[in-house]
């Protein structure tokens, strides 16, 4: 189905399209976030093995998306490689968890022991491997979803049901909480399993009930060589600066997506290192500020998506990136009064959060050709990809700056002020679109 096709609201196929918004957040907030970072510093006694992993996977998929979004574009390939993508990333995070199950046996990784036996070794190889390619996966599959929002619903409720889309995938994150305090599972492997199955399966109703993408004839024609996408990929990053609008909303969409990917990356343990110092992520403290960014998120995403549709998604990116600096903010600086920054981070940082996403695909929607959707989704799903190098430096700040007799809190707070610069320089380039824009 094209574009053109997509002439009334479907039920039926605009929710099985949120539904893989839900399913995905499960594996992003359930692993990710929650489960994995804890887990490989328990294993590594470092953040910097989980962040380099996901930078190199990220920058990966990065390069990876452009390919397939202009063979999507010339093929109706996009619901099956999402398909593909998504069962390759459940089998990965499996296999991962049956191997950070076996390292956790170990008492040598339980100690700080730096001299592991060759299968410790090669076991720590192998899941940070598998971890590798999940996300890849994962990031892959994410992109060809957000093309799919074009055959899933009409032009005109983009915004509305992207915003909705996000909302209920903040419910993902609930259900994750939900699932594992019915399981009663307490044992980190195996709440991984149970995340990743839930991800496959609620994966079903997109694969069937959301129409598959049909390309949009071009004067090239259907045949494309083994080179082609790449030769298009660079000729359409050489040209890019001539398209101001979407240049500058690519640009600022790096920068801010770069903090985005950390934050989602470090909350839990920034929260545990300078605020509820001592506490587990299981303690109820650290749950109920995950909670509370989870229902905010979900409440800004349903405002998020009606103002997209009503004042656009430049502005709305404007908006969210300021919201998001200023989360940024009262993270670093509110970290005395437990209560005040539950308030500030949870209700600005919902705000940042949500509005980065709905309006983001919104605008690639808007400002790329008809002929060349799959391409500039593509290179907008590089640029969240490839917002990812912030991590390193976080992990790096917090991992050096100890061994400087810098106190760990301040270490931490330091990390997270970085943020605020890439954050903004990207809040002043919507500002440049959003004048850019009007003038025409």
């Amino acid at each position: 189905m094209t574009e053109e096709g997509v002439k009334n609201l479907s039920l039926l196929r605009a929710g099985s399209w949120v539904v893989y918004d839900f399913a995905n957040t499960i594996y992003s907030f359930a692993i990710i976030t929650f489960l994995l970072p804890p887990t490989m510093e328990k294993i590594f006694h470092s953040n910097l093995p989980v962040s380099i992993v996901m930078i190199s996977s990220m920058v990966f998929a990065g390069f990876i998306v452009p390919v397939l979004g202009i063979l999507t574009d010339r093929r109706p390939w996009a619901k099956k490689i999402l398909g593909w993508a998504t069962v390759s990333c459940v089998v990965c995070c499996i296999v991962m968890a049956f191997l950070i199950h076996q390292s956790l046996q170990r008492p040598e990784t339980a100690s700080m022991e730096i001299n592991l036996s060759l299968s410790a070794q090669f076991s720590l190889f192998a899941i940070c491997l598998f971890f590798f390619f999940a996300n890849a996966f994962y990031q892959t599959g994410l992109m060809l979803y957000n093309s799919l929002l074009v055959v899933a619903v009409p032009k005109k409720y983009w915004g509305r049901i992207g915003g909705i889309g996000v909302a209920v995938g903040y419910g993902g994150s609930m259900f994750a909480m939900f699932l594992f305090y019915i399981t009663g599972v307490k044992y980190e492997p195996a709440a991984m399993i149970l995340g990743a199955v839930s991800f496959l399966v609620f994966t079903i109703p997109l694969l069937l009930f959301v129409p598959e993408r049909e390309i949009v004839e071009s004067k090239a024609g259907k045949d494309i060589g083994l080179l082609e996408p790449l030769k298009k990929i660079l000729q359409a990053l050489k040209d890019l600066p001539k398209n101001r609008p979407l240049f500058l909303g690519l640009a600022g969409n790096l920068l801010c997506v770069d903090a985005l990917n950390t934050l989602i990356l470090f909350m839990t343990t920034y929260a545990i290192k300078t605020v509820y110092i001592g506490r587990s992520p299981l303690d109820d403290s650290v749950k109920y500020l995950m909670i509370g960014l989870i229902i905010s998120a979900t409440v800004w995403s349903i405002i998020n998506g009606f103002l997209t549709d009503r004042i656009g998604s430049i502005p709305t990116l404007l908006f969210s990136a300021i919201m998001l600096e200023i989360s940024l903010l009262c993270g670093v600086f509110l970290v005395n009064d437990s209560r005040l920054f539950f308030l500030t981070v949870a209700g600005t940082g919902g705000a940042g959060l949500s509005g980065m996403w709905i309006a983001g695909r919104t605008m690639i929607a808007e400002l790329s050709p008809l002929e060349q959707r799959g391409l500039f989704f593509g290179l907008y799903g590089m640029t969240n990809k490839l917002g990812a190098l912030s991590s390193l430096v976080f992990a790096a700040l917090t991992f050096y700056l100890p061994l400087m007799g810098i106190a760990e809190r301040t270490s931490y707070r330091f990390a997270l002020s970085f943020l605020l610069i890439p954050v903004t320089i990207g809040a002043a380039l919507f500002a440049m679109l959003v004048f850019i824009t009007k003038e025409k």
